[in-house]
């Protein structure tokens, strides 16, 4: 019997270990998909920006943004807070 319990012991053991793992997995593979989230949304942002500065410049704002990179930074963080 003292043996039984033992085998129980150790199986309850495994199985809390396991459910650990994977909620540590689950959150892990969360904050992965919310990082590559915002990323696709910063990229269409800095492609909408290039394509706008297209239309109104071409290669006079290619030029002043390459130079100025904080500019570029600037009107980011103005196109995040509409």
């Amino acid at each position: 019997m003292q043996k039984l319990k033992r085998r129980f012991k150790k199986i309850r053991w495994h199985r809390d270990e396991y459910k650990k793992l994977l909620k540590r997995f689950d959150e892990y593979y969360n904050k992965l998909e919310q990082k590559n989230c915002r990323q696709r949304t910063t990229n269409c942002r800095i492609n909408k920006i290039i394509r706008s500065f297209k239309l109104i410049g071409g290669e006079i704002m290619k030029k002043f943004l390459k130079n100025n990179f904080i500019s570029m930074c600037i009107v980011i963080n103005s196109l995040r807070r509409r």
